[in-house]
């Protein structure tokens, strides 16, 4: 009975032996399968990583290419806008110029108006001053007929 309870107590043992090496052995395989994940994810985010990192890479060319860009665009607006101000200087010139010359036309229409008007009154006077001179001339002839009738006379 003794050595059938030694021998029951050795099988204890050793069952109790195996239990916890194939516990041991799960246990490992369960790490081990861990490990292999974790190692398989840092291979990934490393691989991942590493593409996000091209791609920054390129979005940053990207961004750069494009404020480049930006920078030639806001400098072919402002050249554009100083185009714009010269040519309205020009349009605002020319309308000034075109303003000047229409009151010139006015100017010279007046001018011509009172000219004309001067002519006229020149002519009048012209012809009043023959008419004044013709008048004396006859004032003059009278005066000596006058003379003679008087010469005659005595």
């Amino acid at each position: 009975a003794k050595r059938e309870a030694e021998a029951l107590e050795l099988e204890r043992r050793e069952t109790e032996k195996a239990v916890l090496s194939a516990a041991r052995e799960h246990q490992y395989s369960i790490e081990l399968a861990t490990a292999l994940e974790t190692q398989k994810t840092v291979v990934h985010a490393e691989a991942y990583a590493e593409g996000v990192a091209a791609a920054d890479i390129l979005l940053r060319s990207e961004i750069t290419k494009a404020e480049n860009r930006a920078i030639e665009i806001e400098k072919d607006l402002f050249n554009t806008q100083q185009e714009l101000s010269l040519e309205r200087l020009k349009v605002e010139e020319l309308l000034v110029n075109n303003s000047i010359a229409e009151k010139a036309k006015e100017v010279a229409k007046e001018v011509a108006k009172e000219k004309d008007k001067a002519d006229k009154e020149k002519k009048k006077n012209d012809s009043m001053n023959i008419e004044i001179r013709k008048l004396e001339i006859e004032k003059e002839a009278l005066k000596l007929a006058k003379e003679e009738m008087e010469k005659e006379e005595r």
